[in-house]
């Protein structure tokens, strides 16, 4: 068993992602951006047109309610938030958008999702030699790749998609949100005080882990170690994982 430290899947194609919709922010654009400014854990500020963004809103404790992806197109926003969170997503933030002037109205736009070792244009995120990207079309596409390899490949990257019952059960910093998705440096956002004290801590807490094998993996001691993720993919089986470091380091050969 180890650790993701190479792309071992060699990945590669595109999938219409059929489980996300897309959301139009609606309003003033300069009330847009300050309303989602102080409501996403991302720095707004720093996304260019016609670019995408990893991003997520929490609560109040930090926790992490829906994953989303944002897009700035000609200073107006688009938010791509899986079909199951988007009620949780729209619900959450309403209150607050009333008070900017602002709602969401969703689109019939398709997201389609690609793999490779090849970089795009404007990569959503890679790692280890594999880059992700997504964009959005009025026409789905023709698979190349199924949604298990979509997922694996998401994960190799530490990009851990986030389920309806996982909502509001994990702070970033459980499932790599802190690296992939929340700026430190944006100023204040929802449980940002909590999550920051949790960055700056400096004791050792569980975090994200994603383990490869050629076997199934099976682990002993499921109180040490939470599984959020298993897959099998090219005779390759990958966990998703939160544990402490030390749990970890026992397990890999």
């Amino acid at each position: 068993m180890k650790k993701i430290e190479e792309n071992k899947l060699l990945i590669s194609g595109q999938i219409s992602l059929s489980n996300f919709c897309v959301l139009d922010v609606v309003g003033d654009s300069e009330k847009a951006l300050d309303f989602l400014q102080g409501q996403v854990t991302s720095d707004l500020s720093v996304l260019q047109n016609n670019h995408y963004q990893l991003s997520a809103i929490c609560n109040q404790k930090g926790q992490v309610i829906a994953d989303i992806i944002v897009k700035k197109v000609s200073n107006e926003f688009k938010i791509i938030v899986d079909k199951t969170l988007k009620d949780i997503f729209i619900q959450d933030l309403e209150p607050y958008a009333k008070f900017f002037r602002v709602s969401f109205k969703e689109t019939a736009e398709v997201v389609h999702g690609f793999v490779g070792e090849a970089k795009s244009i404007h990569p959503l995120i890679d790692n280890h030699g594999l880059f992700i990207s997504i964009d959005i079309d009025d026409k789905a596409l023709i698979d190349s790749i199924s949604h298990d390899e979509w997922l694996a490949s998401n994960i190799m990257v530490g990009n851990y998609p986030l389920t309806q019952k996982e909502s509001g059960q994990f702070r970033p910093s459980e499932i790599n949100y802190d690296k992939k998705r929340v700026s430190f440096n944006k100023g204040c956002f929802r449980g940002q005080e909590i999550i920051a004290r949790m960055k700056y801590l400096g004791k050792e807490t569980p975090t994200f882990h994603v383990l490869f094998s050629d076997k199934e993996i099976n682990f002993s001691n499921q109180k040490k170690i939470k599984v959020l993720l298993g897959l099998k993919v090219d005779n390759t089986y990958l966990k998703a994982c939160i544990a402490k470091q030390d749990i970890i380091d026992e397990l890999i050969d």
